[in-house]
């Protein structure tokens, strides 16, 4: 049993937290008109053709943070190392 709770710890932290810490959220995704990158959420991208706030990623999901990778790595790392002394 304790090998399974903490192999899932470990799962969680390294697959879907990180993902949802860098996901942006579903406001205004495909619905807002954009010119430049700020118009969009955190996470999101103004589509060139589209003009139109996008995932990044295709096909990815939405309902983050929308984060930047720097923060979620140092808050990530910060608490696995505090966490683990």
């Amino acid at each position: 049993a304790r090998l399974f709770l903490f192999a899932s710890r470990d799962f969680w932290f390294e697959v879907p937290l990180p993902f949802f810490l860098r996901s942006p959220s579903c406001v205004g995704l495909g619905t807002e008109e954009c010119l430049l990158e700020s118009d969009c959420n955190n996470g999101a991208i103004c589509g060139a053709d589209t003009g139109i706030c996008e995932n990044i990623n295709p096909g990815g999901g939405c309902g983050g943070l929308g984060l930047d990778r720097v923060i979620v790595g140092a808050v990530l790392g910060g608490y696995i190392i505090l966490y683990g002394q």
